[in-house]
């Protein structure tokens, strides 16, 4: 999954804690900022894509939820891809996460069953 760190660059540690919290426990993150009329505050953030993946957006850009969580808590991008270490790609918590290049991301993925 190619990364688009061009639009990474525009959204910092400070400007992430300011609109969304982050359960490292959980791997949820729920909105601190009101970000559209129809959303509240301590609502979820998110929802998943058609691979599983979970996606927030953050001033019209969409973001993985996984590389978000990275960012929350080590206060930097990751340096390549984030492994899902159970392999479930909606599970960001913290300790499910981790940031590796494309070779070693492809180790624990699941043969097609059939």
């Amino acid at each position: 999954m190619p990364v688009n760190r061009s639009k990474e660059a525009l959204l910092t540690q400070d400007e992430l804690k300011r609109v969304l919290d982050y359960d490292p426990e959980t791997g949820v993150f729920t909105w601190r900022a009101r970000p559209a009329k129809n959303i509240r505050v301590g609502e979820v953030a998110g929802s998943d894509d058609r691979r599983g993946y979970q996606q927030i957006c953050l001033h019209y850009i969409r973001y993985f939820a996984h590389r978000l969580a990275w960012l929350h808590q080590y206060g930097a991008w990751p340096t390549s891809q984030i492994d899902h270490i159970n392999g479930v790609h909606n599970d960001n918590r913290i300790v499910n996460l981790r940031d590796v290049n494309h070779s070693e991301n492809q180790h624990n993925q699941r043969a097609p069953c059939g």
